[in-house]
C-alpha cells in the first residue's frame, strides 16, 4: 500500500482534485462515477445516472455542473470511481432486500458528496464542519424525542402511586409522534425543498432513504448524492470528452470483453447518439457504415486499434 501511495502522490500525501488544475504540467483529470440515489423525473428508467468529477467541475448535464469543492481529493475521486460492489448490485439487482444486505454487511464502497455549493461551509478541506452541521437538525429531533421519553418514564414512576398516567402517555405519545413525522417526511421531501434541505443532509435520514428505496425525484439535485463506480455504465471515459467536444481523443480500453464484442465501444456510441452529442464515421471511407468497421476490426486479429471520426452536432448540415 505504501508503494502505491508514494507512486501516485508526492510524498504520499493526498491532494485536492481542484489543486491539480493549478499546475500547468498536470493533465486535466476526469473520473467517471455513477449517482445511485437520484432521479430528475418519473420518466427516468432507473435511479442511477453517470456523474463526472474533474479538476475544474463536477456534475452531469442532468444535475448541472458546479466548481470542484475543496473537500474532493484525488484519492476520494478514485475511490468513488472504483466502488463497484454496491453499484453493480443497485443497478442490476436493485430491491429492498439487496439494499438491506448491502447496508447490513457494510458493502458501501462509494461515498456521499455534498452537491449544494450555496450552503456548503468552506472551513476545512475535509468538510468536517459541514458534516457536523448537517447532523444538527436530526440530532435535535432525536434529542427532543429522548427528552420526552425520559419525562414519560419519570411521570409514569410517580403517577403509578396515584393511579393515573395521563401525563406519561402524553409525553410518550409526543416522542413517538416526532419519530413518526421524521419517518414519513423522508418520503415527501421532494415536494418541499426546505424540508429536504433540513432533513436530507442527516446521515440517519440518508441511510433510511437508501434502505427503503425512497429515491428523491427532483429536478434540482438534493444536498447530498451518493457516488459509485462509473465503469458499469460507461467504462471508456470518453463520453465526458465528447460532451466537451474534444478534437482528438485517444481511448485505451481494457474492459472485460473476452469475446471481442466491443461492448464498451458500442455502449459509448449508444449513449452519444441518445444524448445527440455526435455521430461517428470511418475517416478512410465516410460512405462506409460504422458497424461494418466494427466487424472488420473483430475479424482481423492483427489490428491493434480502430480509428473513427467524430462529427459533433445533431440535425445540422454544418
Amino acid at each position: 500500500r505504501s508503494c502505491l501511495v508514494h507512486a501516485y502522490y508526492h510524498q504520499g500525501k493526498d491532494i485536492p482534485l481542484s489543486e491539480c488544475g493549478k499546475v500547468p504540467a498536470c493533465p486535466s483529470l476526469l473520473f467517471g462515477s455513477t449517482i445511485l440515489m437520484h432521479r430528475s423525473d418519473y420518466e427516468q428508467a432507473g435511479s442511477h445516472s453517470p456523474f463526472c468529477m474533474s479538476t475544474h467541475h463536477i456534475g452531469t448535464p442532468r444535475t448541472k455542473y458546479i466548481s470542484t469543492p475543496a473537500s474532493m481529493s484525488v484519492g476520494r475521486a478514485m475511490s468513488c470511481s472504483g466502488a463497484a460492489v454496491e453499484t453493480a448490485l443497485m443497478t442490476d439487482l436493485d430491491s429492498w432486500a439487496v439494499r438491506f444486505w448491502v447496508l447490513a454487511l457494510n458493502l458501501m464502497q462509494g461515498d456521499w458528496l455534498r452537491f449544494d455549493p450555496n450552503s456548503a461551509i468552506k472551513v476545512h478541506r475535509g468538510g468536517m464542519a459541514q458534516r457536523v452541521l448537517d447532523l444538527v437538525p436530526s440530532l435535535i429531533c432525536l434529542e427532543v424525542c429522548y427528552l420526552f421519553a425520559m419525562l414519560a418514564e419519570g411521570r409514569e414512576a410517580s403517577a403509578a402511586e396515584r393511579g393515573h398516567c395521563e401525563a406519561a402517555r402524553a409525553y410518550m405519545g409526543t416522542s413517538v409522534a416526532i419519530v413518526g413525522i421524521m419517518f414519513f417526511a423522508t418520503f415527501f421531501m421532494p415536494f418541499c425543498r426546505p424540508l429536504m434541505m433540513f432533513l436530507q443532509p442527516s446521515p440517519v435520514v440518508r441511510q433510511l432513504q437508501m434502505l427503503l428505496v425512497a429515491t428523491p425525484v427532483t429536478e434540482e439535485c438534493p444536498p447530498y448524492v451518493y457516488l459509485g463506480d462509473g465503469g458499469l455504465l460507461e467504462n471508456s471515459g470518453c463520453l465526458e470528452l465528447l460532451r466537451r467536444q474534444a478534437k482528438t481523443i485517444i481511448v485505451m480500453e481494457a474492459g472485460d470483453d473476452p469475446k471481442m464484442e466491443l461492448i464498451t465501444l458500442r455502449l459509448l456510441r449508444k449513449y452519444a447518439e441518445a444524448e445527440r452529442l455526435c455521430s461517428f464515421f470511418v475517416p478512410d471511407d465516410p460512405r462506409r457504415g460504422v458497424e461494418d468497421a466494427f466487424v472488420a476490426y473483430q475479424e482481423d486479429s492483427s489490428r491493434t486499434y480502430i480509428h473513427l471520426g467524430i462529427r459533433y452536432g445533431w440535425g445540422t448540415s454544418e
